[in-house]
């Protein structure tokens, strides 16, 4: 599944990231996810210390570090509900 044309910017990323929870949420088990970042200063965030203040270590590259955790946080959350 492709999450190409999920726009975001200053005045409309709450509405972004629902549209990013409902897309994933139909995801199955064996689907692939891409994380990228495709803004046009992406590369200077990323690499080259340009959000000192709000990303300093990047964006892309500690979320791709810590996937398993978030999927596991998901899962046992997930399994929680399901026991109600």
């Amino acid at each position: 599944m492709a999450f190409s044309e999920l726009k975001s910017s200053a005045y409309n990323y709450k509405k972004t990231i629902q549209e990013a929870k409902s897309r994933m949420s139909a995801l199955n088990l064996d689907d692939k996810v891409y994380l990228n970042n495709n803004i046009e200063y992406g590369i200077g965030i990323e690499y080259e210390g340009k959000s000192k203040r709000k990303a300093p270590a990047g964006m892309l590259r500690i979320n791709v570090a810590r996937w398993d955790q978030i999927v596991r946080a998901a899962v046992k959350k997930t399994k929680l509900q399901l026991r109600g």
